[in-house]
């Protein structure tokens, strides 16, 4: 994916540059056409790109990539490293306006850990979540797992709603190609073999940002056509 693509889906602005503006809409070519948009139980083409614009992970990462804040504002690890303990950020809601939790974090990090063909290595050593307040989540682990923090990402590891996933057929769900997030874009529309679209979220919790009004994403069955 194009840094200018990246930089127009973030709303991000260098130093220096003009004050963003609101407004517009990114036409966004994507190859192969992704078979959904949820990376929860696939690592396929393009839903590790277009996932993370519509749901989040705990962490995101520098261009160096050293941990930075998401959907957990701070983080620690216990002296024997066996503990992750995760401070959520507040006011945060989820695209249907329910209020994401702690118990969203739980149940997505053990999911995580059953239906993604990497989380089951990452998460391998995970014996419980904790959610001691609304705010905390505790990761447990039965040994110490050097790389957890470097897995937490949306495209990697997205935390998704309990309320909607919980005591269903996840691996068919109908969110996996609808997706509710917590993320800066709303998921509209998907149109097999045509196109998908995405609208600004009015209540991200990172205001101003997004500063796009939409996304609509076009699929090429083949990138050198």
């Amino acid at each position: 994916m194009a840094a200018g693509v990246l930089a127009a889906l973030a709303g991000a602005g260098q130093a220096g540059a003009a004050e963003p503006k609101h407004g517009g809409t990114l036409n966004w070519i994507v190859t192969p056409e992704p078979s959904s948009i949820l990376p929860l139980t696939t690592t396929a083409g393009g839903n590790t790109e277009l996932g993370p614009k519509i749901v989040e992970g705990l962490l995101t990462y520098d261009f160096n990539l050293n941990p930075k804040p998401l959907l957990a504002t701070s983080w620690s690890i216990s002296k024997d490293g066996l503990q992750y303990r995760f401070n959520l950020r507040h006011g945060v809601k989820w695209h249907d306006g329910k209020d994401f939790t702690s118990a969203d974090v739980a149940f997505s990090i053990l999911t995580l850990k059953v239906v993604h063909p990497r989380g089951r290595a990452t998460f391998a050593n995970v014996t419980e979540v904790q959610t001691p307040d609304p705010f905390t989540a505790v990761i447990v682990l039965s040994k110490p797992s050097p790389t957890l923090l470097t897995a937490l990402a949306g495209a990697e590891s997205p935390i998704v709603p309990k309320h909607l996933y919980d005591k269903t057929d996840i691996l068919n769900s109908k969110y996996n190609s609808a997706p509710v997030g917590t993320g800066p874009f709303i998921f509209k529309e998907f149109v097999k073999g045509s196109h998908i679209v995405l609208e600004r979220n009015p209540n991200y919790w990172d205001k101003p940002k997004p500063y796009l009004d939409k996304v609509v994403v076009r699929f090429i069955p083949d990138a050198l056509a």
